[in-house]
Formats: structure tokens, sequence, C-alpha cells
């Protein structure tokens, strides 16, 4: 068994729903072949994974070795640091466009991005990283060379920014139960899947405290976990409605009952991540097996190597919820906090006299 790390979405590096969709995003790459001969001459493998968005400026690439062993389990091998990273590697990304080569980006060591424990060795890992603006319209050209002189290469291009046009700034997320939200966004140039998430934001404290005292919690809901695009020129306009009785189920679900919490719902942040046709291709073809005969076919762009080099691209945040001129100012709630404003308004009330247990209030 041909086994790598697991895709995770940002390395923990962004620390935030990034990560690779929540997209694909703990995925074990493995591969096996039916005519594997187990005594041929031992041979490198390198495992390569990145993302490249848009909206960040650090970027980073994580980089590993696959493994083969005929005499031990891969899970006791995992566990073995040298068994799957590189004393030292030269990384670079280039930026190309229009058909030349306008930029070089030496990646150097994310030494502040430790690995979680779990099956594979911990805490060090090759994570390297190269810090730029990224150009929607160039391609970008990973460049990796391990210390046998073995050399990956691959290459993508970006998904464009995007807006969300529905709801409108001014407008309102309902909570009724038989009520909805329209959620539209123009699909981005390059992209061709995508996934909506609503993140549900409320305050959170003792009910006998002072509300001044609660502080910011949120719930994510996932709408749609993965939607198609069909035209990658960036006129498409997709929709969906968000009915109010799966915010309601949503909370009801996830929040914790008790006399003693007291809650303030303050709104809904619209979190939508487009992925260009490489991460989809990848996504799909990982998807898990329906029976026990199917052989899962191996999906990778890096050249002498296998792994994804690819890009998608999150909503921006649309409005900064703390600047409206009657917002109650809590001390604890983080400022940079942007999301659409759900009031006092359609539905409320359900929420508060339908569920007393989860202790919202005015």
């Amino acid at each position: 068994m041909l086994a790598s790390t697991v895709l995770e979405a940002y390395f923990r590096a962004s620390m935030k729903l990034k990560a690779i969709w929540g997209f694909a995003l703990a995925t074990l790459l493995s591969a096996c072949s039916t005519d594997l001969d187990i005594n041929s001459t031992w041979k490198e493998i390198t495992l390569a994974h990145a993302l490249l968005d848009p909206n960040d400026t650090t970027h980073y690439i994580r980089i590993t070795k696959g493994f083969l062993d005929p005499s031990r389990s891969a899970l006791e091998i995992a566990r073995i640091g040298d068994s799957i990273r590189y004393s030292s590697l030269d990384v670079m990304v280039e930026r190309w466009k229009n058909g030349n080569r306008v930029d070089t980006f030496r990646c150097l060591p994310a030494t502040n991005v430790p690995k979680d424990s779990g099956v594979f060795a911990f805490p060090e890992q090759n994570v390297f990283s190269f810090t730029h603006l990224l150009d929607a319209e160039s391609e970008y050209r990973l460049k990796v060379k391990t210390p046998l002189g073995n050399q990956l290469s691959a290459s993508t291009n970006i998904v464009r920014p995007f807006r969300i046009y529905s709801p409108q700034l001014q407008g309102r997320v309902s909570l009724l139960p038989a009520g909805s939200t329209r959620v539209g966004f123009t699909a981005p140039v390059a992209g061709k899947s995508y996934q909506l998430v609503a993140r549900l934001h409320y305050l959170e404290g003792n009910r006998l405290d002072s509300r001044l005292n609660y502080k910011n919690r949120w719930v994510d809901m996932t709408v749609v976990t993965q939607g198609n695009i069909r035209d990658v020129s960036g006129t498409e306009r997709i929709e969906h409605n968000l009915l109010g009785r799966s915010i309601l189920n949503a909370l009801n679900g996830s929040l914790a009952k008790s006399d003693t919490i007291g809650r303030i719902f303050l709104g809904v942040e619209f979190i939508i991540i487009c992925g260009n046709e490489t991460l989809t291709d990848y996504i799909n073809i990982n998807q898990p097996v329906q029976a026990v005969n199917d052989i899962r076919p191996v999906f990778t762009n890096i050249q002498n190597g296998m792994g994804i080099f690819a890009s998608r691209t999150t909503s921006p945040n649309l409005r900064n919820f703390m600047a409206r001129p009657n917002y109650p100012v809590m001390p604890n709630m983080d400022p940079t906090t942007q999301f659409r404003e759900v009031d006092a308004g359609p539905g409320y009330d359900t929420l508060v006299i339908s569920f007393p247990q989860l202790g919202f209030r005015r």
C-alpha cells in the first residue's frame, strides 16, 4: 500500500474554515496496484499538496514522502518521521502570464505550522510557504527538487474573486419556519464547483450576567455540500433558498440546553468556497467507493509525483456588522466579524418562544 498524508485545508495554517472545502479536507490519498511487484527496485515517490487562494497573501505547500515496505505495516512506518519527511527540499513557485515567466518565489520552510497528532509522525512536517498577492489572470507553476535530484512540477490557474448579490446588504434573514432567504452569487471565473455554508452567529453567556459579558459564538450549517458550476466564464448566477426552519433546526440540534445559559441571535454569515476544475476532479475521484470490489483511480496533477496543486477562493465578507449605527457593541466581540445581519424581526419570536431550552432572548 502506497500511502500519503491527509490533505489538510490550510495545513492548520489558516486555522479557519478554509481549509480545502471543508471541501475535501480530510481525504486520505492512497493507491493500490493489482500488479505490484514488492521485490522491485526501490523508487522515491514524493507527494505535494497545495491550494492557492487569491484571498490569502501567504500560501502553503505540504510535501511528504511516499513509502512502501513489504515486511512492515504502513501504519507502523507512518509513525517514523524519516519515512515521511525530507531532510531538505528545493521548492519554488513561478508566475507565468501570456506565456512569459514574470516572477519566481523561493518557498521557505514554514516552521510555525506543526502537525497534529494522528496516524502520521508529528509534530514536524515538510511545509513550505511563500508570500504573494496572487494575480487571478496568471498561471502558477510549482517546482520541487528532492535531495536525490528528482524533480516534481505542476501548474494551476487561479479562481477569481466573486460576489454575493443576495441577500442585499440591508436585507434580513428569515427565521420564520415557513419563510426562506434567497442566497445568490455570481460564479467566479475558473470556478467549477462550490460549497455553501451558513455560519449562524450569536452571543452567549450566563443568563444572570449583563449582556455586555456575553461572548461571540457561532454554529456552521452546510447548505450545499458540493454544487456544480456549468459556466467557468464567470457569467452564471447560482441561487439557493435557505429555509427558516433549517436555521431553527440547526440551532436546536447543535446548541447545549441549559437553564443558566442566555443567548442573543445576531445574524448569518454566508461562506461560499469555489474550487477550480483540478480541485473538483480531485474531490470527485476521492469520493467514498460504493462497492468492495471497486478499484479507485488515482488522481494527481503532479508530474513525477503525486498529490494536487490547485486553486480555490472564498466569498468576501461584505458587511461590517459592528459598523451598524444602532448595533449594541459588545466588548468581547471580535471587531473584524462581518456577516449578513438578521434583526429581531421575522421569526425571532419563534426562536425565543418555541425553543425556550436554548435560552435565546431579545
